[in-house]
């Protein structure tokens, strides 16, 4: 039973670290601080965002930011779920964000689901290694 409960305990605490890890980078993203923004991701990590190439490693993932942070405002998410599986997480949850695309007069709020996943590094924090989304918005005609 104790080696259950400390099991447990240690779920808790890393379940709270990502917690608070992922609202850090959601401070630095509605910052539109890129540089902040990709320092939460490993360096290898891999961005995989909707109707795109994949973004491979924090360098790209910087310069990603460097351009698509300035359309985005009003970033939240919502966990439905992490789990933890030893030195990895699993993140999935629901988004909402406000969009003001390049050239266009008025902005539409997006919303869809995401999933990360985390590692926990030699220093004890955990970064992103994999991040997907897509939006649950019906493609544009």
């Amino acid at each position: 039973i104790g080696s259950t409960a400390s099991a447990q305990k240690n779920i808790d605490e890393a379940k709270a670290a990502i917690n608070a890890t992922h609202a850090e980078f959601m401070k630095a993203f509605n910052a539109d601080d890129p540089i902040k923004s990709a320092y939460y991701y490993v360096n290898t990590a891999l961005l995989m965002p909707p109707n795109q190439q994949k973004i491979s490693g924090r360098a790209a993932i910087k310069e990603y930011y460097k351009t698509y942070l300035p359309i985005y405002s009003d970033y939240f998410t919502t966990t439905g779920s992490i789990t933890i599986a030893d030195k990895t997480a699993y993140e999935v949850g629901a988004y909402t964000v406000t969009v003001q695309l390049p050239g266009a007069a008025e902005t539409f709020i997006d919303r869809g689901k995401y999933l990360l996943v985390w590692q926990k590094g030699e220093d004890g924090k955990w970064k992103i290694q994999y991040d997907m989304y897509n939006t649950d918005l019906a493609p544009a005609k």
